[in-house]
C-alpha cells in the first residue's frame, strides 16, 4: 500500500511541476499553480517539508513557494 501511495505522490508531483512550468504567467516572474499543486503543497507542509525543499521538488524559486502559501492563506480567508 505504501509503495502505491508514494508512486501516486511522485506522479502527482511530476504533473504539478509540469503544470507550474506551463502555467507561468508571461513577464510576471511568478509561477501560477493548479489545484493539484496546492493539494501537494499542503500535504508536504503538513509533513514538515521545508520551503527550500519544496522549491526544489516543484522546480521553482523559494520565494515562489512563499508566494503560493500567502495566496492560499488569502483565498482561505476570503472563503471564511
Amino acid at each position: 500500500m505504501g509503495q502505491i501511495w508514494r508512486a501516486n505522490i511522485a506522479h502527482s508531483l511530476t504533473a504539478a511541476r509540469a503544470a507550474v512550468v506551463c502555467g507561468r504567467r508571461s513577464g510576471s516572474g511568478v509561477a501560477m499553480y493548479t489545484k493539484e499543486t496546492r493539494v501537494l503543497l499542503r500535504h508536504y507542509l503538513e509533513q514538515g517539508v521545508g520551503k527550500t525543499e519544496l522549491a526544489r521538488r516543484f522546480g521553482v524559486h523559494r520565494r515562489t513557494v512563499y508566494h503560493w502559501i500567502e495566496t492560499a492563506q488569502r483565498l482561505f480567508e476570503e472563503m471564511h
